[in-house]
């Protein structure tokens, strides 16, 4: 390149080989039918949102059939993304102690819900 920074645009994501598969609401349809499993694992999913393929791993599924877990609809990159959004964001207000009106600091602003103390309150309220 111009500057001399070597750039690569070359696709390293995973290729998926094998049908499309829609996974079934009800984790009982794996946990019942060893022939659905197979069909799920050999199977490639495709994302919701950004219709990216994906697949399950046996140990995968074998977590989600303990815990009753609907397998999952969304790519991984998805679901982090969205399980990232409901993070506060990296900023501080300035806003009052719930309890004794007293000013603080606090990732979550006057307009959120959440009940905010101080420090000072919320060692007598916790302890």
């Amino acid at each position: 390149t111009e500057l001399g920074a070597h750039w690569q645009d070359e696709d390293h994501s995973p290729k998926y080989e094998g049908e499309i598969y829609i996974p079934q609401d009800d984790i009982d349809v794996y946990v019942r039918s060893e022939e659905e499993r197979k069909k799920l694992l050999a199977g490639v999913l495709r994302c919701e949102v950004t219709g990216k393929p994906f697949k399950i791993t046996p140990p995968e599924l074998a977590f989600y059939m303990r815990n009753e877990i609907p397998i999952p609809r969304m790519h991984f990159d998805q679901r982090f993304i969205e399980r990232f959004q409901l993070r506060n964001p990296r900023r501080l207000f300035s806003r009052q102690c719930d309890n004794c009106h007293q000013e603080i600091i606090s990732t979550f602003s006057q307009s959120r819900p959440e009940k905010v103390y101080c420090e000072e309150c919320y060692q007598r309220a916790v302890v």
